[in-house]
């Protein structure tokens, strides 16, 4: 049982997990985002494998100088940021 206690506790330090699973979530609440402007809106799956690059990479990237939980929410305020922007950016045009 202490193996499987030390693996636990290992794998919630490790960034790339905390990454993978950031970035399925916050591709499921992009997702939701598009269905709430329009009802019409497909799932793209391609979404979410650019979603989870972009998530490895602030995670790697940040949690390099600060912990896994501030690089987590660091890198969700970040994504929310730069989609905020890209979206401004659409409206516009």
């Amino acid at each position: 049982m202490a193996l499987f206690e030390n693996l636990t506790a290992e794998l919630l330090k490790n960034p790339i997990f905390w990454a993978f699973v950031l970035g399925f979530i916050r591709n499921i609440l992009g997702y939701l985002e598009n269905i709430a402007r329009d009802r019409t809106e497909k799932y793209d799956a391609s979404k979410l494998a650019e979603t989870e690059l972009k998530w490895i990479a602030m995670m790697i990237f940040i949690s390099q100088w600060l912990p896994v939980e501030a690089a987590a929410g660091l890198s969700f305020v970040v994504d929310i940021f730069t989609s905020g922007i890209k979206t401004l950016k659409q409206t516009k045009t």
